[in-house]
């Protein structure tokens, strides 16, 4: 036995090893150093504990380091680990539910885990926790509900426990993904009193979904140097609550569709609605299954992603049974069974990108579903020997450098913008600094909310994905209009001073929209009678107001004041110098019909040609007619 495993291993040494390969996401697929020409499948399994609590508790080296082997001797290539099973070992937490930071021996561990996966060619998922942590009967089961229901504690376990994690281990290519909570839907689920009837320490959802959301932006905003990130998921314990559709099974196989009421509680919008930063996403999505699920909805296995409503995010299976035939309990569909070997190839030709049994190293407790690597491992060396390419993808370094863009740009609340831009070949945009998913549509800044938002965009070439460039967008507040005295009174001719108006870095226009601003309040002109407006804005940087409008009234300087019959009458211009006709009787103009002097003559039935009296001189007198008694009103001009 043992000569067959190191002939095994000799024949797979050199896929595994003489190369580290970072995983990343390019286009919705896994790919290793950002190259899309190289994507990657996970051939894994589920290898959790060997002792329960291993790290920092009784961790075997000799026996973690024999799993290994074992692993990449059957052409696995991926693990999913729990390292912290109930609470009850590393880290540990305070009866007010703030953690504590992990122990020396439990870093001592990991380091030898981790050691041992990149020897061995193992790319780990690490998983963080499991709903276990809530189970009472566990000692620390209402410490663990005090930590997930404060965001005060969250953080300490962020800060204490999650994000030391990853900063210890990002460099290593083999750490590629956090699983932060084992099937946590159950800490909800059987907190209500459901699920298996067990009694549990329960949190709401909006709750767990402020836990995840929380670690998931621990982990992204501590980026390796080249910007990538490890990944992040939660292991959901069903589709039915990563995907927006049901699929349920009839007698013949999967064939209704629905909406799915329950939704997906990890979606990027469910995750930010309880924390609201970009960062705070998953970067794919990993539900488990196993037969009692047949009865509720259909397997991963006669399904796309994209049919449970949940393929905007790479997807694998974080779980599975590990014996064939895979069972299911469903009375009515008893036919739907199939081999493990049937069930991974169905998994690659759907689009599912990983899959992970349960479990590689227990060899009791085993069930009808769950398995030891002797039920599955020739299964997964088949699917290796298939698939090489896919499960050990040797590829060069991605050399494509990011984008050139503008990094900072401003824009006033409501402004109508367009596109960002940048400069590079294949453009994707993000809204997450790693992670995500692209689009090649560069972004139209949002402006009615005021704020910054960051944008992230990527170049390919030959299909490798270069890092990405940030542009900060930043959306200002509009002041409002200025205060303002409306309307400034003037009476004709008098000495007038300039306008005035409450504001910062005010300009002053002639016209409500449009128009060439001055800095220098204007002074309004008196000569002539009437209404003039103008308009005032204030600006905040490059953010200018609505223009607030001051009208000035200039009221006329009456002279005299003569009453008129209608028909004829006689009056005398006290107005000094020669003043135009009309501009003289402006206040009867509309009732005058004939005027004349010894000289002159005016009639409003003329052509003006006709007409030879034009102006009225001061001290003349004057013949009028007028249709209706009026008042004539000498005004100074």
């Amino acid at each position: 036995m043992k000569k067959i495993i190191i002939i095994t291993i000799a024949s797979i040494l050199l896929s595994f090893n003489g190369f580290s390969q970072f995983i990343s996401i390019v286009n919705n697929k896994f790919c290793v150093n950002g190259n899309l020409s190289c994507p990657i499948y996970f051939n894994g399994a589920n290898n959790p504990w060997n002792s329960w609590n291993d790290f920092g508790g009784n961790y075997n080296v000799a026996q973690w380091d024999n799993d290994m082997i074992n692993l990449k001797a059957n052409g696995i290539n991926a693990a999913r680990i729990w390292f912290s099973c109930d609470g009850a070992g590393q880290p540990t937490i305070s009866g007010t539910g703030a953690v504590n930071a992990p122990s020396a021996q439990f870093w001592q561990n990991c380091d030898s885990l981790f050691a041992s996966a990149k020897r061995n060619g193992i790319y780990i998922m690490a998983t963080m926790m499991s709903f276990d942590q809530t189970k009472i009967g566990n000692p620390n089961a209402t410490n663990w509900q005090q930590m997930l229901n404060s965001q005060a504690n969250v953080t300490t376990y962020v800060n204490n426990y999650i994000v030391p994690f990853v900063n210890r281990y990002k460099t290593n290519p083999y750490f590629w993904s956090v699983d932060i909570c084992n099937e946590i839907e159950w800490i909800y689920e059987n907190g209500t009193g459901g699920g298996d009837g067990t009694n549990w320490k329960g949190a709401t959802y909006p709750i767990l979904q402020r836990f995840v959301a929380m670690c998931a932006a621990g982990i992204h905003n501590n980026p390796r140097t080249d910007g990538t990130s490890v990944l992040v998921t939660v292991g959901s314990a069903c589709v039915k609550w990563n995907g927006s559709i049901e699929v349920l099974e009839t007698s013949t196989g999967p064939g209704i569709t629905k909406v799915n009421p329950d939704g997906n509680k990890w979606s990027d919008v469910a995750l930010k609605a309880q924390y609201n930063q970009a960062n705070a996403v998953l970067d794919f999505y990993s539900p488990h299954y196993y037969g009692w699920m047949e009865q509720y909805y259909s397997s991963q296995f006669e399904n796309t992603p994209a049919a449970f409503g949940m393929n905007e995010k790479p997807c694998l299976v974080g779980e599975m049974p590990a014996k064939s035939p895979i069972t299911t309990d469903f009375s009515a569909y008893p036919t739907a069974t199939m081999t493990i070997a049937t069930a991974f190839n169905n998994l690659l030709a759907k689009g599912w990108q990983g899959h992970f049994p349960w479990t590689a190293n227990l060899q009791n407790n085993l069930t009808a579903e769950v398995g030891y690597l002797i039920h599955f491992g020739t299964f997964a060396k088949a699917f290796y020997n298939a698939n090489k390419a896919l499960v050990v993808p040797n590829c060069s370094v991605c050399s494509t450098t990011a984008p050139t863009v503008i990094p900072t740009v401003s824009y006033c609340q409501n402004a109508t913008v367009t596109a960002l831009t940048a400069t590079g070949t294949n453009l994707l945009w993000y809204t997450v600094a790693t992670g995500g998913s692209s689009s090649a549509v560069a972004p139209v800044p949002n402006t009615t909310t005021v704020g910054t938002t960051t944008y992230y965009v990527s170049q390919t070439a030959t299909g490798c994905e270069g890092p990405r460039a940030s542009i900060i967008v930043t959306i200002n507040a509009v002041p409002a209009m200025p205060t303002v005295t409306t309307p400034v009174n003037y009476a004709q001719s008098a000495t007038a001073t300039a306008l005035t108006a409450i504001g910062t870095s005010i300009k002053w226009y002639s016209t409500l929209t449009g128009g060439t601003s001055l800095t220098t309040a204007p002074v309004p002109s008196t000569t002539v009678a009437g209404s003039t407006s103008y308009y005032v804005s204030q600006s905040t940087g490059t953010c200018e107001s609505q223009r607030a409008t001051i009208t000035v009234d200039v009221s006329p300087v009456i002279i005299q004041t003569v009453k008129l019959k209608a028909g004829w009458n006689i009056i005398g211009c006290p107005i000094s110098g020669t003043t135009a006709l009309q501009s003289a009787l402006s206040s009867i103009w509309s009732n005058v019909e004939t005027i004349k002097n010894l000289d002159s003559f005016y009639s409003s039935t003329n052509i003006p040609a006709m007409n030879s009296l034009t102006t009225v001189q001061w001290g003349q007198g004057y013949l009028i007619k007028v249709t209706a008694p009026c008042t004539l009103d000498w005004i100074a001009q």
